[in-house]
């Protein structure tokens, strides 16, 4: 059942819900009230046996009870509305914080696009049905049991003649609800798709105008949208033959009371406001009766939402595949690569192989190889961003599954590839918005990274706002960025993966000094192509293929003459042409 996968969130505003039904219910008890004081009014006003303020009288009930019945509707909404949006805004948190603790291979298969959608359609979706459907399937079910409660002791042949095409309402409802139930899935999963495509695009306009790739794009996207908009059309068109279905249905209620009762007024058996009641208590039930189609779609959508959502909380994170008890180390004395082997889930080979090498407290460790070779793959193994497919990892003589996440982060800083800038101020980039670090520790971080000049170029200096994803800053900027954004942190590990790759060389030697010399950073692990990027290192290790096929420092391996010395020579000859 959809209301039981929430029901924890249901729960926590449970006295609200059961004070929006209540209200629900008076209210439908005092609108289903007036009919019958209508009926008998004009059961006076038609034998002559009333007077002006009686008259005046029953309207003046009328009126009231049908302001009481309007304030308490009024009452309902506003609890249960209100507790939807509410129950929205948890729902959208914890998934925030369910997504942020999953590894890069979630990633892999689920796409910005794809999350996005979840965050924001089928999670609106889900509060729809937790709010509205909710609300109007207890307002359907009073409203028939009141309408069936006061009907039945008119007339109860009338009521069962005009109250039979109700199971015809049942059928056309199940039938509807599972054609809206498969297309709307099927629309919320190519949603996610455009959405991911769509994101896709703008994140690479930069490439796409710069290979004039324009014109395809628009049609690509053009396609996606046009076979979006054939599957909303197939769900709307469900949608607009379910509720005049219904109106139909209802209309021939009206027709068996107008045919029947007619008859029965004719012939002397029932008065007229006898019948006019009835009319009344089946035009009552024509809003429930639409409203079982809306709620049904509404169910039906919310279910195809609250299974992608649900898949999301169902998934496990790597803290939650394993059964270690989480240690809180203080600082790392030691890595261990023991043995390792890693696969990516796309590959049929192993990206790492039998990977074994140890690290000490202090260190300055260097991993060169070609592109490909696996140095950004051992880099994210140690930030436990990926596990290992066999073989362990320790950190001080523990597995590193064993420490908790928090202290890893605290403790381990990463500077990727490519850094990821957000759209703020550099101040808000280095800091990552925490407002411990002091001006002291920012400009200390600033002058590690050399970026200091650079400010001085920007119109509002380190307050300087830096566009979606750093597009007003070079690739260079970006990098030192990312680096004064490790360092800062004052971390016991620094991990650079090819941090230099778009900073000059006499910048780069001047960074890599500050950071073994000023930085205070106990290990220090630098991947690079760049050889001359490795000279501070007191011990490279040279991979290949994911494995370790030579070791040394940067002048015993330029001595044995093996292949750091070819990526020596070769780089030699590219600087001096």
């Amino acid at each position: 059942m959809i209301l039981s996968k929430f029901y924890r969130y249901l729960k926590a505003y449970k006295s609200q819900i059961y004070l929006g039904l209540l209200f629900i219910i008076i209210s439908n008890f005092l609108s289903i009230i007036v009919p019958k004081i209508i009926g008998k009014t004009i059961d006076l006003i038609a034998n002559q046996k009333f007077s002006l303020s009686m008259v005046g009288e029953k309207i003046s009930i009328i009126i009231l009870l049908t302001v009481l019945s309007g304030f308490f509707m009024f009452l309902a909404r506003k609890k249960i509305i209100n507790v939807s949006r509410y129950i929205e805004y948890d729902i959208r948190n914890d998934l925030l914080q369910k997504i942020s603790t999953f590894d890069t291979n979630f990633f892999t298969k689920h796409p910005t696009g794809e999350l996005m959608s979840i965050m924001m359609n089928d999670v609106s979706a889900s509060r729809e049905f937790i709010g509205p459907a909710i609300m109007y399937s207890t307002n359907t079910i009073t409203t028939f049991l009141f309408v069936l409660a006061f009907m039945l002791p008119l007339d109860y042949k009338l009521s069962l003649l005009a109250l039979a095409p109700l199971p015809a309402v049942a059928v056309a409802t199940y039938f509807f609800g599972r054609k809206v139930h498969l297309s709307f899935k099927t629309v919320q999963s190519m949603l996610a798709e455009l959405t991911t495509h769509t994101q896709e695009i703008f994140s690479g306009i930069r490439i796409i105008k710069a290979f004039l790739r324009e014109k395809y794009e628009s049609k690509n996207f053009a396609n996606k949208s046009k076979d979006y908009l054939s599957k909303v059309l197939k769900l709307e068109l469900f949608d607009s033959l379910f509720i005049p279905t219904l109106i139909v249905l209802i209309g021939l209620s009206q027709l068996v009371v107008l045919g029947y009762g007619g008859s029965k007024i004719i012939a002397g058996e029932i008065s007229i406001g006898t019948v006019t009641q009835m009319f009344i208590y089946i035009n009552m039930l024509i809003w429930p009766v639409i409203a079982i189609g809306w709620i049904t779609n509404l169910v039906q959508r919310a279910s195809a939402s609250i299974e992608r959502i649900q898949s999301i909380f169902e998934t496990e994170n790597g803290d939650e595949k394993d059964n270690f008890t989480k240690l809180n180390i203080h600082r790392i004395e030691s890595i261990e690569f023991k043995n390792v082997y890693f696969q990516y889930d796309s590959t049929n080979f192993p990206v790492i192989e039998n990977l074994n090498f140890t690290v000490s407290n202090p260190s300055i460790i260097g991993l060169t190889g070609r592109i490909g070779s696996g140095k950004t793959t051992t880099l994210k193994l140690l930030t436990n961003i990926i596990s290992p497919t066999k073989g362990k990892i320790l950190i001080n003589g523990q597995d590193i599954r064993q420490i908790s996440k928090y202290r890893k982060n605290k403790l381990i800083s990463f500077v990727p590839q490519e850094p990821f800038i957000f759209s703020a101020s550099i101040e808000d980039n280095i800091c990552l918005g925490n407002p411990e670090f002091t001006e002291a520790e920012i400009n200390f971080a600033i002058e590690i990274s050399r970026l200091s000049q650079d400010l001085q170029s920007f119109p509002n200096g380190i307050k300087t706002i830096v566009g979606e994803r750093g597009v007003t800053i070079s690739g260079g900027q970006k990098q030192r960025i990312a680096i004064a954004r490790a360092v800062i942190r004052k971390p016991n590990v620094l991990l650079l993966d090819d941090s230099f790759s778009s900073i000059d060389s006499e910048t780069r030697e001047k960074i890599i000094e500050n950071i073994t010399t000023k930085a205070n950073i106990p290990i220090v692990i630098i991947a690079s192509n760049k050889i001359q990027s490795l000279r501070k290192c007191n011990y490279i290790f040279v991979i290949e293929s994911g494995k370790i096929i030579e070791s040394g420092s940067y002048n015993e391996l330029l001595e044995r003459k093996g292949k750091f010395y070819s990526f020596y020579q070769i780089q030699q000859v590219l600087n001096n042409s």
